[in-house]
């Protein structure tokens, strides 16, 4: 009669395995903000492309557009009649270098903008604008932004 294997050791030594795999010989880099690409004072407009960084003095804020995650605007080809305007999102990251967050602001109120300490963050505008139902390349948007006391 063929014996039985013994699966009693299976978890652990699956345990083993993943605990190793897991395992890194250096330690984790802390998240360093990138160095701002552009600085502007409070109040201004400011466009930045997709992985651009703006540091807003005073209060020293850094914003960084990190990407557009989602665009269903109606392009605007006549040819295409929408039920929905639509909307384009984003992704930030934004606050002191020391304490950043990830938020996400729309193209519609009341979602365009964000509260940072005693600011207001504001998304004026994600251009350019669906002509057509073909897809934007990532790295085309500008996202346009300004920052302003409360």
């Amino acid at each position: 009669m063929p014996s039985m294997p013994n699966y009693a050791a299976v978890p652990l030594a699956l345990a083993v395995v993943l605990v190793t795999a897991c395992r890194s010989s250096e330690p984790a880099a802390p998240l360093v903000p990138p160095a701002p690409t552009v600085t502007a004072p409070l109040d201004s407009a400011v466009t930045l492309a997709p992985g651009t960084t703006m540091l807003v003095t005073p209060p020293g804020i850094l914003v960084t557009f990190d990407s557009v995650t989602s665009e269903s605007r109606c392009p605007t080809n006549a040819l295409i009649q929408c039920v929905w305007a639509g909307l384009a999102r984003i992704s930030l990251r934004v606050g002191p270098a020391t304490n950043q967050r990830v938020v996400s602001l729309e193209t519609m109120t009341p979602r365009d903008t964000v509260t940072i300490d005693r600011y207001v963050l504001r998304l004026v505008d994600v251009s350019p604008h669906p002509l057509t139902l073909d897809s934007i390349p990532k790295a085309s948007y500008r996202a346009t932004l300004t920052l302003t006391a409360k």
